[in-house]
């Protein structure tokens, strides 16, 4: 899943709405057009050297630090961007999408309260500023403030608008609240706004996937790709579709597809385990604890009987069984299990206690 911020030249067509700012600020067409020619040629040097030589006439023109902003954000330069916005700041201190602006750069950069402040204070200043509204939602998904951040989400949908990564954020915070028919509804609407997102459609094959529907989402997964060549995550995704079905080779190739672009990434390299090591095992992920943590002896029986009456032939669990050595029914699932021909695997301490009460249990092996 991915989640992208909203910042206004991504929606706006920085460029051209740059550009006349630009063109209707005191500054000489000519060098602006000369600027613009070099940076879409990504010629950056040659357009930084433009932007200073304006500076030498201009160094109070908020317009400057707005093209210096487009060099900065090509060479990845936090702290010059992050000096550049608060430049225009000064200058400007009404500018309302340069503080949304500057608010994604402080959240990528880790300063969430900062960010959430000019999210905030672009607001104050515009509160029709959908952009700096959704992302500030997107903030406090991020910071788990789901049910704020879903309430956000829907006023700003309460009309339909064309910002397709609305609706693929607001489908990633559904997704988080377990509303996924929701979740999938959104991802649909970006995609109708944007047939070319990559991440509305990797977040739709999630869907998918989790919905069974294998097919359609390796569809998906591929849509992403073609998009973007360099998903690591999409790769990743589609190599575990492929590990459920059994195309082992095909898990193996998008793994390492995915390390290459991104080589410390822990899920594709346990996909490539998987695959390698145990290439015909099944998994039958099993939860027996409810929303608050309880359970019981009588639902882990239950969760046992089940596993091995539908062929788990190793159960592996990691709870502190300690309270139940002398509980009849806990005592009766494992002979269950064992009189299947299944084994039970258990953690063999949960407290850094020496000889806890569950080594006395013999037909269950226990692993530190």
């Amino acid at each position: 899943a991915q989640q992208n911020n909203l910042s206004k030249e991504k929606y706006k067509l920085l460029y051209n709405k740059l550009t006349a700012r630009v063109n209707n600020s005191p500054l000489p067409e000519l060098e602006v057009q000369n600027f613009f020619k070099f940076f879409n040629n990504k010629k950056y040097s040659e357009a930084e050297n433009i932007v200073n030589s304006l500076f030498k006439k201009y160094p109070k023109n908020k317009f400057c630090w707005r093209m210096i902003l487009l060099i900065y954000r090509k060479k990845n330069d936090t702290s010059k961007i992050i000096s550049a916005h608060k430049k225009i700041i000064e200058l400007d201190p009404e500018d309302y999408e340069n503080y949304n602006d500057f608010a994604v750069i402080l959240q990528k950069n880790g300063e969430i309260e900062r960010a959430e402040e000019n999210f905030k204070i672009a607001l104050k200043l515009n509160k029709n500023f959908k952009i700096a509204h959704a992302n500030l939602a997107n903030l406090m998904s991020e910071t788990n403030r789901l049910n704020e951040a879903e309430s956000m989400f829907r006023e700003i949908l309460v009309k339909d608008i064309d910002i397709p990564d609305v609706y693929n954020n607001f489908g990633l915070l559904l997704n988080k609240l377990e509303k996924e028919k929701e979740a999938k509804e959104n991802y649909q609407k970006a995609l109708k706004i944007n047939p070319n997102s990559p991440e509305a459609y990797n977040n739709l094959a999630n869907i998918l996937k989790n919905e069974k529907n294998t097919k359609d989402a390796i569809i998906n997964y591929k849509k992403a790709l073609a998009i973007n060549p360099n998903y690591a995550d999409a790769y990743n995704n589609l190599a575990m579709t492929y590990v459920e079905i059994g195309k082992l080779k095909e898990a193996i190739e998008n793994s390492k597809k995915a390390l290459k672009i991104k080589p410390n990434f822990i899920e594709a390299n346990n996909n490539i385990g998987i695959a390698g090591i145990a290439p015909n095992v099944k998994v039958m992920p099993l939860r027996w604890y409810g929303d608050e943590g309880k359970w019981t002896s009588a639902v882990v029986a239950e969760t046992y009987h089940y596993a091995v009456d539908n062929g788990a032939k190793i159960i592996n669990t990691s709870y502190n069984i300690d309270g139940l050595v002398e509980d009849q029914v806990y005592l009766d699932s494992i002979e269950y299990v064992n009189s299947k021909g299944a084994i039970i695997f258990n953690s063999a301490g949960n407290s850094s206690k020496k000889n806890p009460p569950r080594q006395v249990v013999e037909d269950i092996v226990l692993v530190c």
